[in-house]
């Protein structure tokens, strides 16, 4: 397997993250870096040119329901439980 993840890369990308890694977690990280990316390279290989594109990986599609007008509350009916209220509107503590 060649060597695509350097040493001096994984201490590069640790330091950008400000992470302080001990030398066996540096050479720990590279195999496994490296391990991640030969995987891709297999993946890479596979032809999928017979393979038709699939916006949708289960069967469901759009679930949502049908957007339906219906008749909402009067304001006295949605005001009858607030606190405060002022007119037709709800009334809270000023926040500026």
């Amino acid at each position: 397997m060649s060597e695509l993840i350097s040493r001096d890369v994984v201490l590069h990308v640790a330091w950008l993250a400000r992470l302080f890694l001990t030398d066996e977690q540096i050479e720990a990280m590279t195999k496994q870096f490296n391990e991640i990316l030969s995987y891709f390279r297999k993946l890479d290989r596979v032809d999928t040119s017979n393979v038709p594109l699939e916006l949708y990986v289960t069967p469901l599609k759009d679930i949502t329901r049908e957007d339906i007008v219906e008749a909402s509350l009067n304001p006295d009916e949605a005001l009858k439980n607030a606190p405060k209220r002022e007119g037709k509107y709800f009334k809270a503590p000023k926040m500026m």
